[in-house]
């Protein structure tokens, strides 16, 4: 969003996050695994949005996957899940309300999904607001800047890059601890409701007095 400002010969830019549910996002209290373990992904199901991989990962692990979005992709994936013999393990939701959504994102143990797209989307931030451990792709092309630290893990986007990734921190609850609590003190100190809508009226305010 920056860069495009720029391009467009903006000269003063500031970014504002999406400010997100301020009564339903509660944070993770624990990170022992549920008995299967359980993955959800949230995100609009098309090309550059395309979860088979991660399908494809979780079909060689003992876990669920809850897939939460709508598409030109929706009726591909359910094909990916009975071709990987996942079709008892994957649940669909084409769509949530949101307050349903973000209470019930801490009772997950892991936060998976791919995008290619250059952003934090909204369905990125309300996990990490929560604490979940996530893992993302690296993108094709520029890396995302807030997209790069030690508070969300990247893989590449194949089958094997999210099937290493989600076997780790299923494996090792200290490490899947640790990234979700990384997660979650960054989210906040970022991306908090409180925080994103302070800086809209700031900049809102600021408009008004000029």
């Amino acid at each position: 969003i920056r860069e495009y400002a720029e391009r467009r010969g903006a000269g003063h830019i500031e970014v504002c996050y999406n400010v997100l549910n301020p009564t339903h996002l509660r944070r993770k209290e624990t990170y022992a695994l549920h008995t299967p373990p359980r993955i959800i992904s949230v995100g609009r199901q098309f090309k550059e949005k395309n979860p088979d991989n991660l399908i494809r990962a979780v079909a060689r692990l003992d876990a669920e996957l809850t897939l939460v979005g709508d598409g030109d992709y929706h009726d591909y994936l359910r094909s990916v899940a009975r071709e990987c013999g996942m079709a008892d393990r994957v649940v669909f939701h084409r769509a949530l309300p949101n307050d349903q959504l973000c209470e019930m994102l801490p009772d997950f143990d892991i936060f998976a999904t791919h995008t290619e797209y250059y952003e934090i989307g909204k369905s990125v931030l309300e996990p990490l607001l929560t604490g979940l451990p996530t893992v993302l792709n690296q993108r094709i092309g520029k890396p995302v800047p807030e997209l790069q630290g030690d508070w969300v893990l990247l893989v590449e986007n194949s089958v094997e890059g999210y099937y290493r990734a989600l076997q780790r921190l299923l494996t090792d609850r200290a490490e899947r601890e640790a990234l979700g609590r990384r997660a979650y003190a960054h989210a906040q100190e970022h991306f908090a409701p409180a925080q994103t809508e302070a800086k809209v009226l700031q900049i809102y305010r600021q408009l008004l007095r000029n």
